[in-house]
């Protein structure tokens, strides 16, 4: 019975970390659209480009793809199987990667704190579960963790090389890989290894990669920011939830530094570290923090707690466990977590292609001379429009120079001098920009083109607004029907959300409103409807939202 209550607790410790990674796609807004035409590009030319090549402004630049086998991979996958086998691959990644950092958590701990520690620590992943080259550094630092730290089998080593030359030419987080075979301190290893990272497109180059990309990034994306910035400017619930953790990574470190376990202390708190530097590195803490720190609680709870009494409760808090289990996963099962805190997912299978009508606009009306784009719509332009379009800027700051950021694609925006004399030497007749964008300088170019006549907006949607200088045209703002036609045909609060905002830039204050209430209706649980209710009436306070943004 016990034997049987332990195995059904993994599953169901496994079945949480499922439910996380089987949720719908909106990753075509972030990078996979330019993966799989970067994929494509590859296979039709057999070659792997070096330079930028989707932008008019910058396309000569020299530009080093780290993740191209990645890249083939989701192309030929997607070809062959349909655009949901990338889903499916994902949620493999992330669950088989949770399963090899339990397994090495069994090393060294005792199951009931392993599988406690890992469903306190998987809702952490959440942020970083989007289809990228990413999730094969999750499972391959898994893997890696396991073989070199948590088990006996000297002949596992042989796997190692194998595992970094794929991950050398999947991801620049290979690098973390590397430092895992620096800390085992095994010379031969070490040489064997940075030997096989050579067989690269890029050689050394490629290698020394990851230390210098900074080098040359003159645009600040969230995912790098530092933990604490990010606290300051945005509400991320995960932010807050790391934050809890800290206490106990604190006992950890303590109790590891005490049994002298000086190579598990080093690799937790390196880990522990990386988030707070970059927020991108959560789910390598995580994977890390799982065997270590599940060493650290068992062996304070052996030493503290005797034998009889822990078997005592050690059934009761199995089936605490797998209530939580069941708690936690419904959560996400019932779509409660996208729903409350605002994320464009759901439970299931899918992909969310919004900008795919107005990209089909930009075709079909073959609007005359370049486009201006923002960065945050760039990967999908590419994906949609290129080679008919190319890009003005697109979400790789590393493929353009850091002074075209810094002295062009920041100020022009803020300057409307500088903005009509880069319009003009580029010939850009076409406006393409996401009006989601949240950088202060996007708002002040929305703002400002929108009150200029010779811009008329001729497509416009709950993400995409199209703007042209053709006189042809007519400007849509004059079609009342359209425009209120926006708000009614809308049945998500999402997109009710972002209309409401747009909206509200272009003056429209009326239908705004009726945005916003609609999706109140639709919603009110959100946390965003929540903080914009409570500005108006603090009585409006809801305890979840609250609870995570306020402390």
């Amino acid at each position: 019975m016990e034997k049987a209550i332990k195995k059904y607790s993994v599953y169901f410790v496994l079945f949480f970390l499922f439910c996380i990674s089987f949720s719908t796609s909106s990753d075509f807004s972030q990078d996979l659209g330019r993966h799989l035409k970067l994929g494509e590009i590859i296979l039709q030319t057999r070659t792997i480009p070096h330079i930028n090549l989707f932008s008019y402004t910058n396309t000569i630049f020299p530009f080093i793809n780290h993740h191209w086998l990645a890249e083939v991979f989701y192309f030929l996958l997607k070809n062959i199987f349909g655009l949901f086998s990338l889903q499916i691959l994902k949620i493999g990644l992330v669950v088989f990667a949770g399963w090899v950092s339990i397994k090495s958590g069994l090393a060294k701990g005792s199951l009931l704190v392993v599988l406690l520690v890992s469903l306190f620590l998987f809702p952490l992943l959440l942020d970083r579960l989007d289809i990228r080259p990413e999730l094969f550094g999750f499972l391959f630092f898994s893997i890696l963790l396991y073989i070199l730290f948590f088990q006996e089998q000297k002949k596992l080593y042989y796997l190692v090389p194998f595992i970094l030359l794929l991950w050398v030419n999947i991801h620049i987080t290979f690098i973390f890989g590397i430092g895992l075979v620096i800390l085992k301190r095994k010379k031969i290893l070490l040489a064997l290894s940075f030997l096989v990272l050579l067989l690269n497109p890029h050689g050394l180059t490629g290698i020394l990669y990851p230390l210098n990309i900074w080098k040359n990034y003159g645009y600040t994306i969230a995912e790098n920011q530092n933990l604490f910035f990010l606290k300051s400017v945005m509400s991320n619930p995960l932010i807050q939830y790391f934050l809890l953790s800290i206490p106990f990574i604190f006992i950890a470190l303590f109790v590891l530094c005490a049994r002298k376990k000086y190579t598990l202390f080093i690799l937790l708190l390196i880990f522990f570290i990386l988030p707070f530097w970059q927020i991108r590195h959560m789910p390598f803490f995580v994977l890390a923090a799982i065997p270590t720190v599940s060493y650290a609680f068992s062996q304070v709870l052996f030493s503290t707690i005797t034998n009889s009494r822990f078997e005592q409760y050690r059934k009761i808090m199995y089936g605490v466990l797998i209530l939580l289990c069941i708690l936690f996963s419904s959560a996400f099962i019932l779509n409660t977590y996208y729903q409350v805190f605002d994320k464009n997912k759901s439970f299931g299978i899918g992909f969310d292609e919004s900008q795919k009508q107005a990209t089909d606009f930009v075709l079909k009306s073959k609007l005359k001379g370049n486009m201006f784009n923002n960065f945050d719509i760039g990967g999908y332009a590419i994906y949609r429009l290129f080679p008919t379009y190319k890009v003005f800027v697109d979400n790789r700051p590393e493929a353009y120079p850091a002074e075209f950021f810094q002295n062009i694609y920041i100020p022009m925006q803020e300057n409307r001098e500088l903005r009509e004399k880069i319009f003009k030497q580029y010939n850009i007749h076409t406006v393409f920009f996401s009006h989601t964008d949240m950088t202060p300088w996007g708002k002040t170019f929305l703002e400002q083109i929108l009150k200029e006549s010779q811009w008329k907006i001729v497509y416009l949607d709950d993400s995409i607004i199209i703007l042209t200088d053709e006189e042809t045209y007519s400007d849509v703002r004059s079609n009342d029907t359209y425009m209120m036609q926006l708000v009614s045909s809308q049945d998500n609060y999402l997109s009710l959300l972002r209309l409401s905002s747009v909206m509200s830039t272009m003056g429209r204050n009326d239908l705004s409103r009726q945005a916003f209430i609609k999706a109140q209706k639709i919603n009110p649980s959100s946390c965003t409807i929540q903080r914009a209710t409570y500005e108006i009436d603090p009585s409006n306070k809801s305890w979840v939202c609250s609870s995570f943004f306020s402390f």
